[in-house]
């Protein structure tokens, strides 16, 4: 998270000046995959120790590993990972 911090703050302080000259796009964008990534494996892991009567069968569904994967609420459109 430490990367991911110093990263935004570095692309708002570019934004914030005006320039955006200091502001690495690649980067930021690694660092906010590394967050979603991060918070998708603790939901995975907090949606496998809850029992199955605990589960809305509309918001989450079964891979063919057993693991859970929820669904979006957005349109996969609406979503880009570029």
């Amino acid at each position: 998270m430490s990367k991911f911090a110093v990263r935004v703050d570095a692309a708002v302080s570019a934004l914030g000046g005006g320039a955006g000259a200091g502001l690495d796009e690649n980067d930021f964008i690694d660092a906010s995959r590394l967050v979603y990534d991060a918070v998708r494996e603790i939901r995975r892991a907090v949606l496998m120790n809850r029992d199955e009567e605990e589960l809305d069968p509309e918001d989450v569904e079964l891979d063919e590993h057993y693991t859970l994967e929820t669904r979006s609420k957005c349109e996969p459109s609406a979503v880009s990972m570029a």
